[in-house]
């Protein structure tokens, strides 16, 4: 009798770990996917307040960060010509 229940327990003990082990997986890559989009979007945020520090102090009408041109409309915005978008620059 536990002869035979040993490889159906043997079984079920595989099947729990690939499930554990996919479920770690899948948690990982969203972990990480998440941080990548964080991390570029808060790049992309210090970029342009550099870039507007940058015109600002230098009088300049426009400066090249990271393959992104960037020019001074105002003194609270700024304009990203490869985006093709305008961005508040808060203090």
């Amino acid at each position: 009798m536990i002869k035979k229940m040993v490889p159906g327990f043997l079984l079920a003990e595989s099947m729990v770990a690939l499930i554990v082990t996919t479920l770690g997986v899948m948690i990982m890559a969203l972990i990480v996917g998440e941080s990548r989009i964080l991390e570029h979007s808060s790049e992309a945020k210090t970029d342009r307040a550099y870039a507007w520090h940058v015109m600002n102090q230098n009088k300049v009408k426009q400066v090249l960060i990271h393959d992104h041109v960037y020019q001074q409309i105002n003194t609270k915005e700024i304009y990203d010509e490869t985006e093709n978008k305008v961005y508040q620059i808060k203090n």
